[in-house]
């Protein structure tokens, strides 16, 4: 298996758990501790507030990473202008919530984040180093 693809398998597996870990996350409960003056409708529209960010960015990505992994897949021509394209436009998008939203997204979430960029960073990597459309050469990379 060509080792792009073995990247990007891993980039999507990321960003499925980081997209899952917000919704399954006990997130009220801490915002009722660190807030504790706010009702319960402030609560729900806080934690709202916090997740609704990276659910719908991890969808998003989601299909994002699908779509490279075919991409790759069917072998076409531009898959470094591409892979390197999406990357930094990921990394840019990765980065707005507190710009969004005015508010910080708790650390573990923003790590999460960071996880399938780093991924993609493998992606990248590969693709300058290696083959264009990613295959395994059997030569040492540059």
């Amino acid at each position: 298996m060509r080792r792009v693809l073995v990247f990007v398998r891993l980039g999507l597996l990321l960003t499925l758990i980081g997209t899952l870990v917000p919704l399954l996350d006990a997130l009220a409960d801490r915002i009722r501790a660190a807030y504790p003056a706010f009702t319960a409708e402030e609560g729900r529209r806080e934690k709202s507030a916090i997740v609704i960010y990276p659910v719908t960015m991890g969808v998003v990505a989601i299909v994002v990473w699908s779509w490279t992994a075919r991409f790759f897949e069917t072998g076409r021509s531009r898959a470094r202008v591409a892979a390197t394209v999406v990357f930094l436009v990921a990394g840019v998008v990765s980065r707005l919530p507190p710009v969004v939203a005015g508010r910080e997204m708790p650390t573990a979430y923003g790590a999460l984040t960071l996880l399938p960029c780093v991924a993609g960073a493998a992606v990248v990597l590969a693709l300058w180093t290696g083959d264009p459309a990613g295959r395994s050469t059997g030569m040492p990379s540059r």
